[in-house]
């Protein structure tokens, strides 16, 4: 007896999509150049940068309330091609709530050993990537506190941003501030590149 060959289902689907392109560098037209006729050697100098990150945040504990803070930046960039570029640098933290945290703490907790007097105030070294993209960037960095006298926290930490640069030299942004898997502070950013 013969097996009957079993139909398998054929379904047709159509699609369609749309969608807008908006260059952000609308001034310029871009060119097309051929890869034969690039210049292969990408040279551009090593450029110091100078930030101001800035924002409010709060402590884990309920209710202490919300501080500023102010984080203060000072490192080097080199661009080793047109959309990519490298950093190193050092961070100086200042936040109001670190002061509060550290008073609190060491005043309510005296078993945990935490001096209330300690110094607030945080120096972190830091490496980094930089992708351009026209005036917009995207930078990760990687840091770790050489100077910390509060032992609460992590001796790394991490920090994502996105840039935009309103001129060559200067530029804007904001980026999340975390120590491991704990976001610490969202910050606005101000700088300049000399």
């Amino acid at each position: 007896m013969q097996k009957s060959a079993r139909r398998i289902p054929v379904q047709i689907r159509w699609g369609a999509k749309l969608g807008i392109h908006y260059a952000l560098d609308h001034q310029h037209k871009r060119e097309y150049i051929p890869k034969q006729e690039k210049d292969s050697a990408f040279f551009e100098p090593i450029h110091l940068n100078f930030t101001l990150r800035t924002g409010v945040h709060e402590s884990h504990i309920i209710g202490s309330g919300r501080y500023p803070f102010y984080n203060i930046s000072v490192y080097a960039d080199k661009k080793i091609s047109p959309s990519s570029g490298f950093q190193v640098g050092v961070d100086l933290l200042l936040s109001r709530m670190r002061k509060r945290e550290i008073k609190t703490m060491g005043e309510a907790f005296p078993e945990k050993d935490i001096n209330p007097e300690a110094d607030y105030k945080r120096v972190g070294a830091f490496v980094g990537y930089e992708l351009y993209i026209n005036k917009l960037s995207f930078e990760p960095q990687l840091g770790y506190f050489i100077y910390n006298k509060y032992g609460e926290d992590k001796a790394i930490y991490q920090r994502l941003g996105l840039k935009y640069y309103l001129h060559e030299n200067f530029f804007t942004g904001f980026g999340l501030l975390s120590q491991s898997t704990k976001a610490e502070a969202l910050e606005i950013t101000f700088g300049v590149r000399l």
